[in-house]
């Protein structure tokens, strides 16, 4: 009886469709989706926002250009009269100079040239159009020597049994390329003992250093004369023997280095291995030996006679009151 019951109220009780619960739940979903994915208004702008940012945009750019614009006539006026309030009083007074011995602005002419002054190549090298007078450069030398004041008393050296050579102050300029050393013509060594025999009679007052080369100069002791002291004159078997032969001949360069620092006397040695020293770089270097009242003795080596006139150290001798020597190597 008890499960009759149960079956008639079963059947009795309301049976729903699913298809009511699914439409009752997606309706009451749709809302909630609508409310997460709906765009939100952007805080603290209003109506007009977008064109109130284009407006600071424009602002920003006007006011960066006008920063680099040239200022009007009265502000730039405004700006150098306060500048001018920073600076010193002007003075309608000479200032004062050391005394110095300043350049002529009249340029003399040329002791060794006679007629019209030298011109330029097209190269820009100097090229002579006149006879030059050898006669004069002595005499022009020895008038700069005795001006310069040097202390003490000349001294006459000679080196491989050449002319001598009269001064105070004297630079030896050694070749010291590969032709030079002992796969060459071994001078090297030879001007060592020469130099050392020869500096044995300058005294303490006297000035002298070496500078070997061959693409670049290499001092004895630094870019300046030393004093002819005991000390310094043994220093010179050192240099040679840490001396090496090698590298390429420039001839220019080493006088040059010589003639910088003003010496009575230049002596340059070398085997005169290319490239010589032509006509245009010979008057520049006599041009600065004028101006140091330097003069310029050069000491030939080689393993041939004796070259015949005409040779680039013979004329560089020449062309500066110096002595030319030749010696042969067997």
């Amino acid at each position: 009886m008890a499960e009759s019951y149960a079956n008639q109220d079963y059947r009795s009780a309301p049976r729903y469709p699913a298809w009511l619960f699914s439409l009752v739940l997606h309706a009451s979903l749709v809302p909630l989706v609508i409310f997460m994915f709906a765009p939100s208004a952007p805080k603290g702008l209003g109506v007009g926002a977008e064109t109130t940012r284009e407006v600071s945009i424009v602002v920003a750019r006007d006011q960066r250009y006008e920063a680099v614009r040239s200022p009007s006539s009265e502000a730039a006026a405004a700006q150098s009269k306060q500048a001018a309030s920073f600076l010193p009083p002007s003075t309608e007074e000479t200032p004062l100079l050391p005394e110095m011995e300043l350049p002529s602005i009249n340029f003399p002419k040329h002791a060794g040239l006679v007629g019209a002054p030298s011109t330029l190549s097209a190269r820009g090298s100097p090229q002579a159009t006149t006879t030059f007078d050898y006669s004069n450069v002595l005499a022009d030398a020895e008038a700069r020597r005795a001006a310069r004041a040097a202390q003490g008393n000349s001294v006459n050296m000679s080196l491989f049994g050449g002319p001598n050579a009269q001064g105070r102050s004297f630079v030896f300029v050694i070749d010291r390329s590969k032709s030079m050393g002992t796969s060459g013509l071994d001078a090297l060594s030879d001007v060592a003992v020469e130099l050392e025999t020869a500096l044995s009679h300058l005294e303490p007052v006297h000035r002298f250093t070496v500078i070997a080369y061959h693409h670049q100069p290499y001092y004895l002791d630094g870019r300046k004369l030393l004093p002819a002291t005991e000390e310094n004159k043994k220093r010179i078997a050192k240099f040679f023997r840490n001396l090496a032969a090698f590298g390429q001949t420039e001839h220019e360069m080493g006088l040059k280095a010589a003639l910088f620092l003003n010496p009575d006397v230049v002596y340059l040695m070398t085997d005169g291995g290319l490239p010589a020293l032509d006509k245009p770089k010979r008057d520049l270097i006599r041009r600065e030996a004028r101006r140091s009242g330097s003069t310029i003795h050069c000491i030939h080596f080689g393993t041939r006679p004796r070259p015949q006139d005409g040779h680039f150290m013979m004329l560089l001798a020449k062309e500066n009151a110096g002595g030319y020597s030749y010696v042969r190597k067997q």
